[in-house]
């Protein structure tokens, strides 16, 4: 009975000595220089929106279970594609952010946008062209020296031209009038970025 008694108290000691052991190591401040708020995940338009309060604890007035999803409005959800290749050279917004119509969301350098301003350029070129060849053909044609044909021809090529430059400058301008290679992709509407 009294080696029984030493083996309990000797096990309570044991038990009571880890314990200790692992109260002390748990309470010992930590070594690590970061501090980790918890805020690294929202962005800085988000937490300019939402609150925060203090935890209490309180009686329940009314208690109601359901189950459920929460997500945003498909509906009010409009995905967007740029409209031409290439690579982001700058990304305005992140996720989370609250962005206005018409706001710059990415800057994308594309080879197609600097084809479609090179085409407005020599389309504006072939005009300056086509209008001096109507304009020297029309003068020669009064005097006689072609024919009144020549001149109907230039004319012709001249509205052609025109044409063109109409086409191109319209084109330039669906991507965003810019005359470098660069595409503004801009917000639709005004919402968050999800």
């Amino acid at each position: 009975m009294h080696s029984l008694r030493v083996f309990l108290r000797l096990t309570v000691l044991v038990i009571l000595i880890q314990f200790m052991t692992i109260l002390y190591i748990g309470c010992q401040k930590k070594k690590h220089p970061e501090h980790n708020t918890g805020m690294e995940c929202i962005s800085d338009s988000m937490l300019k929106i939402i609150s925060f309060d203090t935890i209490k604890l309180r009686n329940l007035a009314e208690e109601t279970r359901l189950t459920g999803k929460i997500s945003f409005n498909e509906d009010r959800v409009i995905k967007l594609y740029s409209p031409v290749g290439g690579i982001v050279e700058k990304a305005m917004v992140s996720l989370g952010d609250y962005v206005q119509k018409g706001q710059a969301l990415a800057q994308i350098r594309s080879s197609e946008m600097a084809g479609y301003t090179s085409e407005y350029k020599t389309a504006l070129a072939n005009l300056r062209i086509a209008k001096k060849n109507m304009d020297v053909t029309e003068e020669l044609a009064r005097t006689g020296v072609t024919s009144q044909k020549d001149y109907l021809t230039a004319k012709e090529n001249y509205e052609i031209a025109l044409a063109e430059v109409t086409r191109t400058k319209r084109v330039v301008k669906i991507f965003g009038d810019s005359t470098l290679e660069i595409y503004h992709m801009s917000a639709p509407i005004t919402g968050f970025i999800v």
